[in-house]
């Protein structure tokens, strides 16, 4: 949102010795100004005074980024880099105390992040060209040695009895390590690799009693220290990279992935796959256990490809009190959800472009940070409102400071005016809404726009 020193915005025409505009601005887009079809009414520059600032009131600072995956510990949240070549942020890793505000940290590595974890009072983030990183408070890192070269990938890391246990494909390794694709570390700085066999693992999670690995061929392993291994369940998926996350919660482990795919397991041995209804065009991204039960995110892609899927725009949400019948939720938001965390009695949603939502229950998620294009904006006795896409309507009381909020119907809103002691808008799917002054909501109204 842009402001103008002492001022503010005004849309009305002025007198000579004024600059004003007599249109308004429309496309603000990622904390940018387009002066679109502007036309200004006098001559007269700007005198220093005047130059507009620039206000962000609904963006994160990671537009044009995205996380994968964020963990939290410690009082702190921390997200990394995400997976897929259609999302890819190289050496993204960001610390927030909320899981709103977040800043980004200086790591010295070229390397995709792919996971992060946290346990033992330290955090363990790994990815591709054999890295893995350390912190013990979310803020400096440091690279550990494998002594694996850097032709590994490490795909998935978790903690649990008293061990960092990480997965990793080895197919471009040397033949020392290929097939060494478990590693430990007690304290996440010294790593060592466990399995010799010719199955490569891609997930790997713990449910509080034992550990659970998917391998590439789409088998599960198990473990109770981390150590040794043993096959768990047979054919369990068609492709082991279906699943995009996995983890385990209340008892229960739970993947989900591509097409909507959803598995469950008490033990790592005996697996059930999950049906959500309409969910062929799913694209799971996340998943996490809470106190409340689970949560998984996502999008809605228009096309497949097991490296790069075809990235759509409207969020899902999916939610399970037990892990077995899931729900869709709709959160009025229209951007892909890759990652979701649970801390500080909180479920933290991330999404591209740093869309960020959070809840503490399984049913209302509040947007906290999205990208917004603003379409229209407007001021009254008590203040400004704007409003633009995904159903986001911003209010001020001066102009400065800058007030959220969805339709929770996901709408482009292209228009706002005042009159008559009302803000009225309009937009797309028929939308009408109406906002008195002394009033903090806009009320919905049907009605065509």
């Amino acid at each position: 949102m842009f402001t103008k020193k002492r001022r503010g915005f005004s849309f009305e025409r002025s007198t000579s010795e004024e600059t004003h505009l007599r249109k308004p601005i429309f496309g603000i887009r990622m904390g940018l100004i387009l002066l679109v079809a502007a036309t200004v009414i006098g001559q007269r520059p700007l005198p220093a005074q005047e130059k507009w600032t620039s206000r962000s009131p609904v963006m994160s600072a990671f537009q044009g980024r995205s996380f994968g995956a964020i963990a939290f510990g410690g009082g702190m949240y921390v997200g990394i880099g995400s997976p897929y070549s259609a999302l890819l942020s190289p050496g993204l890793l960001a610390t927030s105390p909320d899981g709103v505000s977040w800043t980004t940290r200086n790591i010295d590595t070229a390397a995709t992040l792919l996971d992060v974890c946290y346990g033992a009072g330290r955090f363990v983030a790994v990815g591709t060209e054999g890295v893995i990183l350390a912190s013990d408070d979310g803020t400096v890192w440091s690279a550990q040695s494998t002594s694996n070269g850097s032709r590994v990938r490490f795909v998935s890391v978790t903690y649990g009895a008293g061990l960092f246990v990480a997965v990793c494909l080895t197919d471009n390794a040397p033949a020392p390590v290929r097939g060494r694709s478990i590693y430990t570390s007690s304290d996440g700085k010294a790593w060592t690799p466990r399995v010799a066999m010719a199955q490569e693992f891609m997930k790997v999670a713990y449910n509080g009693a034992r550990f659970a690995a998917i391998s590439g061929g789409g088998d599960t392993y198990i473990s109770s220290d981390g150590i040794t291994w043993i096959l768990g369940g047979s054919s369990v998926i068609a492709f082991a990279d279906t699943v995009l996350k996995f983890t385990a919660a209340n008892g229960l482990f739970v993947g989900v992935g591509m097409y909507g795919y959803i598995i469950s397991s008490p033990d790592g041995v005996t697996w059930t796959k999950r049906e959500i209804s309409a969910s062929a065009n799913f694209q799971l991204q996340g998943v996490v256990g809470t106190p409340f039960g689970f949560i998984a995110v996502g999008f809605e892609a228009t096309g497949y490809d097991r490296e790069a899927p075809t990235v759509g725009t409207n969020s899902v949400v999916l939610t399970s009190a037990d892990g077995v019948a899931w729900s869709r939720r709709m959160v009025g938001l229209a951007t892909p959800l890759v990652g979701v965390v649970f801390g500080d009695g909180q479920a933290v949603v991330v999404g591209i472009n740093g869309a960020v939502l959070t809840t503490d229950d399984l049913s209302t998620f509040r947007v906290r940070a999205a990208p917004v294009v603003i379409y229209s904006a407007a001021s009254g006795p008590t203040g400004f409102a704007a409003t633009g896409t995904d159903g986001f309507i911003l209010s001020s009381a001066d102009g400065l400071n800058w007030n959220a909020q969805t339709d929770g119907t996901g709408s482009v809103l292209r228009g706002l005016t005042y009159g008559a002691g009302l803000f009225v808008g309009v937009g797309t799917s028929s939308r009408l809404l109406y906002q008195r002054p002394l009033t903090n909501r806009l009320s919905k109204e049907g009605g065509s726009g």
